[in-house]
């Protein structure tokens, strides 16, 4: 059996941490440049960094091929060192609504909400349980 020595402790108590702040003296900008995966040219950042799941990702765009994809980048401080984990990702355009899908129509968002008219029988339609009704109608 090995004993242990100071080195063994250091290791065990090293607690890996994922870094989220660009300004960090380990980051290298050269890390966050990214080439085309098309035509293998540096590819220009079109958008700012956005950190999202402990990871950073911006547009980028080939003005060779006129490429554009996501790069996504990840610092990870391990008792070795910093791992850099570079992708990229496929862009994907968004629709261009002209509202989003949880808006409301431009009609009622004025008006208030209106109480259930009654049906043609004289109740209203609210109070009818689903399924009783006559089969015979």
């Amino acid at each position: 059996m090995q004993e242990a020595d100071a080195e063994f402790y250091r290791r065990i108590q090293f607690k890996t941490v994922v870094i989220c702040d660009l300004s960090n003296p380990l980051i290298k900008r050269s890390d966050m440049l990214f080439n085309c995966d098309v035509c293998g040219r540096r590819a220009h950042r079109v958008s700012e960094w956005q950190l999202k799941n402990k990871s950073y990702r911006a547009e980028f765009l080939c003005r060779h091929c006129q490429h554009r994809f996501f790069g996504r980048v990840q610092f990870k401080l391990k008792y070795e060192g910093l791992i850099v984990k570079k992708y990229i990702l496929p862009f994907r355009e968004k629709p261009k609504d002209e509202r989003p899908k949880d808006a409301l129509p431009s009609d009622s968002a004025a008006q208030p909400h209106a109480p259930a008219k009654p049906s043609a029988k004289g109740t209203p339609e609210d109070d009818s349980p689903v399924g009783s009704g006559n089969p015979k109608g």
